[in-house]
């Protein structure tokens, strides 16, 4: 006969998905991705916490990705402070879903720490975790400055782009 669930079963868990694998993998797993990854998406995979830390360290030297969804893949402490790692550094990074993790009060706010290091995420999803509204809030706000001045900068590269393309033509010659 197999294990029972307990009363609380699987509807509590993290988009009730299945729990960690019992073994985390082989620390050989961090290997530096270095690519010309963009976007990688996770969800779903049962990551664990150890897991996510290592694919995370992997992550820590790349530049390119501007996407990266780990949501439902039961991450806490120690994978949170390895993504403050890379929140803090990173300078491509735009969206980050860590949805539906086992992320604490204390998760929330180091990675508000590095947020507040970081001026390109624009997105960082923290639904379905186990931090207050309050963390979550403050993380979102942190989120809106950096979306602003994004808008701002590209705004202001347009207007350069404008005013050295009216240069240009002002200044060469009329083809009949």
């Amino acid at each position: 006969m197999g294990a029972r669930s307990s009363s609380t079963g699987a509807r509590d868990r993290p988009c009730h998905s299945a729990p960690p694998f019992a073994q985390p993998p082989h620390p050989s797993f961090s290997v530096p991705i270095r690519s010309s990854l963009q976007n990688l998406n996770l969800r779903l995979n049962r990551l664990g916490d150890e897991g996510g830390k290592l694919l995370l360290e992997g992550l820590l030297e790349n530049s390119t990705l501007t996407q990266l969804n780990l949501s439902c893949n039961a991450l806490e402490f120690d994978a949170a402070t390895t993504t403050r790692q890379i929140v803090a550094t990173s300078t491509a990074l735009r969206n980050l879903d860590l949805s539906c993790n086992l992320l604490s009060e204390e998760a929330g706010r180091l990675l508000r720490e590095g947020l507040q290091q970081n001026g390109t995420l624009q997105s960082l999803d923290l639904r379905q975790n186990q931090m207050s509204l309050d963390t979550v809030a403050a993380v979102d706000e942190v989120c809106k400055r950096n979306q602003l001045e994004y808008d701002k900068q590209r705004r202001d590269v347009r207007e350069k782009l404008r005013a050295l393309a009216k240069a240009n033509t002002a200044g060469a010659p009329a083809y009949a």
